[in-house]
């Protein structure tokens, strides 16, 4: 049973480390590095309240959404989401031929349909509520006891994603001093950052689905 204070601090203080605003900002910026500050902002705001309902209602039903009505595994969840990051990764690293990349991205800055979908994938998620924040949730969730730990299990996410917003906005108010090259420098090591990210998810739900054996 985990106590009101840990889950006013421990529990926000360890979201917030494994969400990572710090690095995740580089992988925001790389993915729009045409939108001014502003827009980056909007992107985020947005980005961040979809995160924020997610993991309240994860918060809230537990492992009954994916485990009974959608029948899938927490394991194959994080392996899933882990295979997504690694196919971003793979784009953000400059892998694909470079005629094709370059033709992708002018058809992606040229389609506001598209950019204005990058809030809900992949920033809100993987990005931000990734398979190994729902899968904290959900082992965070399974230890609430009482209505009142409850309560103040809902409160620490709504503090954690109010200091990942602050974190973000700050960062992305600063990127104006990001050049071009120093922007296409941080796209490559975000695009290694996200990499090394998403293997970490995938080994990790392939440990559990085996150790499940």
């Amino acid at each position: 049973m985990m106590t009101a204070y840990y889950l006013l601090t421990g529990v926000p203080l360890y979201l917030f480390l494994l969400i990572g605003p710090v690095s995740g900002v580089a992988i925001i910026v790389a993915l729009m590095p045409q939108k001014t500050i502003e827009e980056r902002i909007q992107t985020i705001t947005k980005a961040c309240w979809i995160a924020y309902g997610t993991m309240m209602f994860f918060a809230i039903t537990g492992s009954f959404f994916l485990g009974t009505v959608l029948c899938v595994s927490r394991e194959a969840f994080q392996i899933g989401g882990g295979l997504y990051l690694l196919i971003l990764s793979i784009d953000m690293l400059g892998l694909k031929s470079s005629p094709n990349r370059k033709e992708n991205d002018r058809k992606l800055t040229a389609h506001s349909d598209i950019n204005s979908t990058l809030y809900i994938t992949p920033i809100a998620i993987p990005l931000i509520t990734g398979p190994g924040v729902i899968a904290a949730i959900l082992t965070f969730r399974s230890q609430i006891e009482g209505f009142f730990d409850g309560i103040f299990f809902l409160l620490s996410l709504s503090m954690t994603m109010m200091a990942v917003f602050i974190c973000f906005y700050l960062l992305i108010k600063t990127s104006k001093l990001l050049t071009p090259k120093i922007l296409h420098l941080i796209e490559r090591l975000a695009g290694l950052l996200t990499a090394c990210l998403a293997l970490d998810i995938v080994i990790g739900g392939m440990k559990i689905y085996f150790s499940n054996l």
